[in-house]
């Protein structure tokens, strides 16, 4: 697959926030637990974090108030989130953490096989996929590099990913049938965004062998789909937000996250390779668990998670989805600053984030730091977008500005006077 820009130091990849309906509206709250020792990390994806890295190796000191203690507030949610353990034993990057179902491009999600699948309902050139690849607004780095030798459009290609890694991780199948499917239902004019379509045609023994047969080669995605003459519901996935790791990360990826409602929860399934554990929880309900070390998430699970309380109602999150679909969205390209007492992790559009983030990856000493504590770091600025953590499950995320596309910034789940400082 030949890309028309020069080599990247990060692989593309695509992530999919499942949402599902449960029928009913259930509350969390619990007390946070501070971390038992200095030096805990219970979760093995933690060390990307903080410890062999040294990213937070300062907040890790007895100088740490570790009686700090904050209170989740009670928020009620009619729908639930998908996360997958990922399986410590065959990953390198955020081993042993929660994380949404995705992965890494493979060339096969810009096979000219899939235009000529979908060519079967009617989708024959671009412009027939209406503004899911033809929007004007400003379009993040990842979805402008269109591959020269793929007829396949950047945005079909990733959401294709989005759909093929869900299913090899979760067994969560979204398909829709070739008959169902023509270029009026997204075309130029129309925005909304349908529900996602589960595909529950398969006995079991079935699903296992297409999922076993599209891990080792995600070409066979596209013989499952002419198989049943079906094709990936890329209409029911609403662009959602871009995350770059790091630059002092090793590893990195440059992720686009899509979300997508569904009207029931599926049949799940971890596929014990990639994932060890799937379970379908409240989003408040992920993060006061990450708050008392039951699980650990990385920082972009946090940020959307946190930007799902906004939503207690599955359907005013789908409505503000589909609403912002195709309004465009902001790379997040995190910038690490080491502080005398934590780490700050800095945000587009915060006061401290560089004007030019570097884009190579940076050697330890290149990481930014300061001698000042987080708090005094807060006391000098006005606009935040930021992540302040004193410890691996011991944070504040701020965001206090007007993030752009008509997008929302996370919610602030944490009880008023449980929380020392802004940071």
């Amino acid at each position: 697959m030949a890309m028309a820009s020069k080599v990247k130091p990060w692989r593309d990849a695509a992530t999919l926030i499942l949402t599902a309906h449960i029928g009913r509206t259930s509350t969390a709250a619990s007390q946070v637990t501070p971390l038992k020792s200095p030096t805990s990390t219970n979760h093995p994806g933690s060390a990307d974090l903080v410890v062999d890295k040294g990213y937070i190796k300062k907040a890790m000191t007895p100088e740490n108030d570790l009686n700090h203690r904050k209170t989740i507030k009670p928020l009620s949610f009619d729908y639930n989130t998908l996360l997958l353990t990922r399986n410590v034993r065959r990953n390198t990057f955020f081993a042993g953490s929660h994380v949404f179902p995705g992965g890494a491009i493979d060339k096969a999600d810009f096979s000219a096989a899939w235009m000529d699948l979908f060519g079967q309902a009617g989708f024959q050139h671009p412009a027939d996929f209406g503004q899911m690849v033809s929007l004007h607004k400003e379009r993040p780095p990842i979805l402008k590099n269109q591959p020269t030798d793929s007829p396949v459009p950047t945005d079909v290609a990733f959401r294709i990913c989005a759909i093929r890694e869900t299913f090899e991780e979760s067994g969560v199948l979204l398909l829709r049938s070739i008959k169902d499917c023509h270029p009026d239902l997204d075309n130029a004019t129309q925005t909304n965004v349908p529900y996602g379509a589960v595909f529950d045609q398969m006995a079991e023994s079935e699903l296992k062998s297409w999922r076993d047969a599209v891990h080792q080669n995600a070409s066979e995605f596209i013989r499952l789909c002419h198989n049943y003459k079906a094709l990936p519901d890329i209409w029911s996935l609403a662009e959602w937000s871009n995350w770059l790791t790091p630059s002092d990360n090793k590893k990195r990826f440059d992720t686009m996250f899509y979300i997508c409602s569904l009207e029931n929860i599926p049949v799940t399934k971890h596929d014990e390779k990639e994932t060890t554990h799937s379970e379908w929880m409240l989003p408040i309900d992920s993060l006061t668990k990450y708050c008392n070390e039951e699980l650990y998430l990385p920082p972009p699970q946090i940020y959307e998670l946190q930007r799902l309380c906004h939503f207690g109602q599955q359907g005013a999150l789908h409505k503000f989805a589909s609403d912002r679909a195709f309004l465009g969205i902001q790379r997040f390209l995190p910038v690490r600053m080491n502080s005398r007492d934590g780490l700050l992790s800095l945000l587009p559009g915060d006061d401290l984030y560089p004007e030019n983030p570097a884009l190579h990856h940076l050697k330890p000493e290149e990481i930014l730091s300061t001698e000042h504590t987080m708090e005094e770091m807060a006391q000098s600025s006005q606009r935040f977008h930021r992540y302040a953590f004193r410890t691996v499950t011991d944070y504040n995320l701020t965001c206090n500005i007007e993030l752009p596309y008509k997008h929302i910034g996370p919610k602030d789940i944490f009880e008023e006077g449980t929380v020392t400082s802004k940071l």
